[in-house]
């Protein structure tokens, strides 16, 4: 795996340090910029051997980390604005999300027991259900994998660390076609967790969903 991305944030002399590097064989390419103390420039170093599910994580972690855009997909976004598409585009997103939302709000009423209460927000990609009392999505989360659903435990939405009982359900990123599926597999998961007696003890603790 090639070492790469040095930040030379040099408050001192950049020439000096790109000869320091070389002295240990890493060639520096010019900075992108001259201004004094935002000079940075990628290097080209020595190599290591990495094993794959090493790169696996780095590059999970990478993913997580990239909160920007690339100056790639920037300068298409910016064409795409300049031949004026964005309000046409933003018309048919929001009519196909408001689709999405319709048929999700439509499944959970055909579905869901008694005693399961959502949101109908007017906008946004997601609704947040509501269990019973007694229930916890966290621990509720494992049996509907099992099951081939996935929802997002609404605890970490809390700043006052409560939310075990609800979930979030984000409906942006599912063809239409398999919300309603998506529905009775969760709907049966918690079904089965309602007919289950409460074991004794603490509850299981959440799992993480990244």
């Amino acid at each position: 795996m090639q070492a790469g991305l040095h930040h030379l944030e040099c408050q001192f002399d950049f020439r000096a340090s790109v000869e320091q590097l070389d002295e240990f064989g890493i060639v520096t390419m010019p900075p992108f910029t001259d201004l004094p103390y935002l000079r940075q420039a990628f290097t080209h170093g020595e190599l290591w051997p990495v094993k794959p599910v090493c790169v696996e994580r780095l590059l999970a972690a990478k993913h997580l980390s990239d909160l920007h855009t690339s100056a790639l997909l920037q300068a298409a976004v910016h064409r795409f604005c300049e031949r004026r598409l964005l309000d046409r585009h933003a018309s048919r997103m929001a009519t196909e999300y408001g689709n999405r939302r319709t048929l999700l709000v439509e499944a959970l009423r055909r579905r869901m027991p008694e005693g399961i209460t959502w949101t109908e927000a007017e906008g946004g990609f997601s609704l947040l259900l509501t269990l019973p009392a007694g229930m916890d999505s966290g621990t509720l989360l494992p049996a509907a994998i099992a099951r081939g659903v996935a929802f997002t435990p609404g605890r970490p939405f809390f700043v006052d660390g409560g939310g075990e009982r609800t979930l979030r359900l984000s409906f942006s990123a599912l063809p239409a076609r398999r919300i309603d599926e998506g529905v009775r597999r969760l709907a049966d998961t918690i079904k089965a967790a309602l007919k289950r007696p409460r074991a004794s003890g603490p509850d299981r603790a959440p799992v993480q969903v990244v």
